[in-house]
């Protein structure tokens, strides 16, 4: 088995627990999931599926799942479900007004032309029909050269209103603690990489077994200590949030499309 099958066992396993480094990017994500289980029904195209790691939870809900991913990136996200279409997020292969609500999950940042897409998805929804959103913010550069971007939430408000899209709901997940933690745990797992896929001397494995230790005696203890004090601090006053990991976003279909 290769490393990157034992990390998506291991992830299938533990992405929700504090054993994973990603514990709170998983946490921040599945808020997502939650919404769209709120609102999902009718047709539903889910843009960008990749291994569809929520269609099971989301599928049942709906009267039909249609799965799209890209040509380019869908080699890195192979899982049980097969993609029923491959296309680009520009060019849907799916007929005007015909769906009912529109998965974009962790797909944005990967997106040349984002508002072309927006104006897209926005083409093949039905009246009223809904778009639900979930985009990283505070979160490492990941699939090199596909990850192009980030953006910040009055950006995003921007472009759903350009592309005619109402928003009903906005939350940011993820606290800085959270950020910082995550951050060192991923750094750990992204050097281990490096060094796997590295020419192997007595330096780098020495590095490597260093780094393994260290990952055992940093991550968890991050993990717990940051979804402790996370609990302690959910007492407290709000104030912004200048560190969010995930962005949530519910929108509906509104006005007519914007020419990009």
């Amino acid at each position: 088995m290769t490393t990157k099958k034992i990390w998506i066992v291991f992830t299938d396993i533990f992405q929700n627990t504090i054993l994973h480094p990603q514990y709170f990017t998983f946490k921040a994500t599945n808020k997502g999931v939650e919404a769209a289980k709120r609102h999902a029904s009718g047709v539903l195209v889910d843009v960008g599926c990749g291994r569809m790691p929520y269609r099971g939870q989301i599928e049942p809900l709906v009267k039909k799942y249609i799965a799209i991913d890209s040509p380019q990136t869908s080699k890195l996200y192979r899982g049980k479900w097969k993609p029923d279409y491959f296309a680009d997020a520009t060019r849907l292969p799916i007929m005007t007004g015909s769906v009912d609500t529109v998965l974009l999950f962790q797909v944005l940042e990967y997106l040349e032309n984002p508002d072309a897409a927006l104006s897209e998805i926005h083409r093949i929804l039905r009246k009223n029909g809904k778009l639900l959103i979930s985009v990283p913010f505070m979160y490492p550069i990941h699939d090199v050269p596909y990850d192009l971007a980030r953006y910040t939430d009055a950006m995003l408000t921007k472009m759903m209103k350009k592309n005619g899209f109402t928003i009903i709901e906005f939350t940011s997940e993820g606290t800085f603690l959270e950020f910082w933690g995550q951050s060192l745990n991923v750094f750990l797992m992204k050097r281990i990489k490096d060094v796997l896929k590295s020419k192997k001397n007595i330096l780098t494995l020495f590095y490597l077994f260093f780094l393994i230790m260290l990952s055992v005696l940093v991550i968890v203890p991050i993990n717990l200590f940051t979804y402790l004090i996370g609990n302690i601090g959910s007492i407290s006053p709000k104030y912004p949030n200048y560190f969010p990991l995930d962005y949530i976003i519910v929108l509906r279909k509104s006005g007519s499309n914007k020419k990009v």
